[in-house]
């Protein structure tokens, strides 16, 4: 019976829906344009940090896992510590990007002029977009003959198990782009963000 429940219940991810800067007038361009970061423990960024970090191109976080590992196999040498120092304190290192890497990317994200304009619940990546463009597209003109960011509609949607709530078009200042709830504690991917350029790029 335990077995049963444990297979047969659906596990809910959540993801945060971002958009670039001066999105495109055509709404599927736009659409297709969207960035969703799913919240919680990240595998790949556990397993190989800096390849998950050079692929999303937050090289700033690239720099402090090599810092990390230089410090680490450092003071393994000068104290003449055991092998299994260095092996338990970069198990550590990749715990902690692990479960940061989600805010590094929202944080790289909204240094670049991104803006946060959803929210999303389903019972996986697939559900989540079909969720969520379901309830953003209508809201969005086909075509718009300029930047699309006037626009205050807003949906908070029940859809059984699973809530989308989405932002279509607000006008949202970088700062506080990132309406997602930052984890207590969870400074390390602020702390990577990259500086933003005046050009906001």
């Amino acid at each position: 019976m335990l077995a049963y429940f444990l297979l047969g219940r659906e596990r809910l991810q959540s993801y945060s829906v971002h958009e670039k800067p001066n999105p495109a007038a055509d709404r599927v361009d736009r659409a297709e344009a969207l960035e969703f970061v799913k919240d919680g423990f990240v595998f790949p960024a556990f397993v190989v940090p800096p390849l998950w970090l050079a692929g999303h191109g937050i090289w700033l976080g690239v720099l402090a896992y090599a810092a990390c590992a230089a410090v680490i196999f450092a003071l393994t040498l000068w104290l003449a510590l055991p092998a299994i120092f260095p092996a338990l304190a970069m198990l550590v290192v990749h715990l902690i990007f692990g479960s940061e890497a989600d805010e590094m990317q929202r944080s790289h994200l909204t240094a670049r002029g991104w803006t946060a304009v959803g929210q999303v619940t389903g019972t996986g990546t697939l559900d989540c977009q079909r969720r969520f463009y379901d309830n953003w597209l209508p809201s969005v003109p086909m075509t718009a003959s300029g930047v699309l960011s006037a626009s205050k509609l807003s949906l908070n949607v029940p859809t059984g198990p699973a809530q989308v709530s989405a932002s279509a078009n607000t006008a949202i200042p970088t700062n506080a782009a990132k309406t997602h709830n930052t984890r207590p504690g969870s400074v390390l991917g602020n702390l990577l963000a990259p500086l933003r350029r005046p050009d906001g790029r």
